[in-house]
């Protein structure tokens, strides 16, 4: 019968040399995955999956990145820079024990500013996607 080897003592040497060239090019071969040419994700819902404790399956659904555990589906939220929001600086460290309208003033104007800044920060967190309020 032609292409059989001769006796299984042959066939036996050339399947571990045939091993050996598998491990070799495996060893010396190009990786499966190259972290700098980067990873498509199809966007598609999760499957269900079996997942242990502390794994994760990432995904990508609605051009967004999502992460499935144990505690259920999150989006991962993609950071962005906001807008910048100053501090106001009011010194109130002086202030007499009587009423005096100036300082009464301050008071006032150092509680308007924080709710500016506040209502500024809130507004650039929802800007950069980081908030829904």
């Amino acid at each position: 019968m032609d292409g059989l080897p001769a006796s299984g003592v042959q066939d036996m040497r050339e399947l571990q040399r045939g091993l050996a060239q598998v491990q070799q090019t495996a060893a010396t071969g190009r990786p499966l995955t190259e972290a700098s040419k980067g990873w498509i994700l199809r966007a598609m819902d999760s499957p269900d999956t079996e997942l242990g404790p502390g794994d994760v399956h990432i995904y990508a659904r609605s051009g967004r990145l999502w992460v499935r555990s144990q505690s259920g589906d999150i989006p991962l939220v993609e950071f962005q820079q906001g807008d910048a929001v100053s501090n106001p600086s009011y010194s109130l460290t002086n202030a007499t024990p009587t009423y005096v309208q100036g300082q009464a003033q301050t008071v006032v104007a150092t509680v308007d500013a924080l709710y500016d800044s506040h209502v500024a920060l809130l507004a650039s967190l929802r800007a950069a996607g980081i908030i829904d309020i």
